[in-house]
């Protein structure tokens, strides 16, 4: 089974694993921002470890959403 993400900044594929936590591992290094939205949906914001990087300057990585 496959499992491919895209950065939501730079659109980026992610590379293949089986599950979503061997590209959240610090083999790979992406990153999940989760959020709820105003309706109660969730928001799911992956992001590569470049982007990641940027996002934590502008923004701050001290949120409990950030994994």
């Amino acid at each position: 089974m496959s499992n491919r993400r895209a950065c939501v900044d730079c659109k980026r594929l992610g590379p293949e694993t089986e599950t979503d936590y061997t590209l959240i591992g610090s083999r790979f290094g992406w990153r999940l921002r989760k959020e709820r939205a105003a309706d109660g949906t969730v928001i799911l914001e992956w992001r590569c470890p470049q982007c990641w990087a940027e996002y934590k300057k502008t923004h701050g990585s001290s949120r409990a959403e950030d994994k």
